[in-house]
């Protein structure tokens, strides 16, 4: 791999060590990040504290990882470029997730991170990587790249763009990232929510619950995040399913408040059989009170059409109100085929802001 002039690439094998000279970069790193997301979005919603990052990676139930940062090539040199590439160990064992950040959002140094990427994971034996990156919609006149699928046009002459073709990597989906000024008009929740239960009951009720699954929701749970992984649309991107189990619901919620994060879920319930068939969730973290992330939204197929969707969110965003008084921005992800799920946030007022762009590439496995 060619490094950008005067820069070095450097594998933090000593990160977990709180007292190694790794651990000061990894975080450097990650500051890196914060900066370039801040610059680029104009709010610091996705500066996520260092602290959480860090309690997350050290658990290692469900993930390996590397991390990897470029720097300037002299002593105490200035991180320029942090990479995570992330390696799913239960389930999709054949991927990497990558999380890329240059200073500036340089061609050069990202090709230099994703040339990094591709040799890590290779390393592990996994035989595709993908990342999602944010981009400014390409104007009237500006060249387009289309995606596979989604909505959303990328010029690939962007600087992100550009690193990410020249390495190789295809462009598979393109989502809509989405914010929601909150709090959100009442009379219009009270309405929507008015007009979905008086379709919706008395079949089903809503059920909610925050930080913490109820125990005899425990499994339905579950089987709702196992149904996410599979039923939101993906493209060609090459996920398989996520299996999901009561523990590992526990795990993802022990993980959160340890990265100093809550959640707030609503779920439908079908009255007959007692079990939830739907659900709405949005995390927030706790040391920054204007930032608030849909997590997930699913109806299982075969309860459908009955309104759930909407009267799921507008109780959710009622109590909200309650729950963050001081949230701001609401954000979501949605790909343009999920129709449906797009009409309601159109409703509800969420108002588009980037496209978000799905990149992948197949790789030849390394064994050693």
């Amino acid at each position: 791999m060619t490094t950008p002039p005067g820069t070095v690439v450097y594998t933090l094998t000593n990160w977990a060590d709180t007292t190694h000279p790794d651990h000061g970069l990894l975080r450097a790193g990650v500051e890196l990040s914060h900066r370039e997301a801040e610059a680029f979005h104009g709010h610091p919603d996705f500066s996520e504290p260092f602290e959480g990052i860090f309690a997350e990676a050290c658990r290692g139930e469900y993930y390996d990882r590397d991390f990897v940062v470029l720097r300037d090539d002299a002593p105490d040199g200035e991180v320029r470029g942090f990479l995570q590439v992330l390696y799913p160990l239960s389930d999709n064992t054949h991927l990497g997730f990558v999380w890329s950040e240059a200073q500036g959002r340089d061609t050069d140094l990202t090709v230099a991170l994703l040339a990094e990427a591709e040799r890590l994971a290779a390393a592990r034996g996994r035989t595709s990587i993908m990342e999602w990156t944010d981009h400014r919609e390409a104007a009237d006149g500006e060249p387009v790249l289309d995606a596979a699928t989604g909505a959303g046009r990328i010029n690939p002459t962007d600087s992100l763009a550009a690193a990410y073709l020249a390495c190789g990597w295809e462009l598979e989906q393109t989502e809509r990232h989405s914010i929601l000024p909150l709090p959100v008009d009442q009379e219009m929740l009270d309405r929507f929510a008015a007009q979905s239960r008086a379709v919706a009951h008395p079949a089903y009720e809503l059920v909610s619950w925050v930080d913490r699954t109820p125990d005899e929701l425990l499994a339905g749970h579950a089987r709702l995040n196992q149904a996410m992984s599979t039923d939101v649309p993906h493209g060609e991107l090459d996920m398989e399913e996520t299996v999901h189990t009561p523990e590992r619901v526990r795990y993802n919620e022990d993980t959160l408040a340890a990265a100093n994060k809550g959640y707030l879920a609503v779920a439908a319930r079908h009255c007959e059989s007692g079990e939830i068939v739907g659900f709405t969730r949005v995390d927030y973290p706790h040391v920054w009170p204007e930032a608030v992330f849909q997590a997930a939204t699913l109806v299982l197929d075969g309860h459908r059409g009955h309104r759930l969707g909407m009267w799921m969110k507008a109780d959710l965003l009622t109590r909200l109100r309650e729950l963050r008084p001081d949230a701001r921005r609401l954000h979501t992800w949605n790909a343009s085929e999920n129709d449906h799920m797009l009409s309601i946030n159109v409703a509800l007022g969420f108002e588009v802001r980037t496209v978000v762009a799905a990149w992948q590439k197949k790789l030849t496995p390394i064994h050693t």
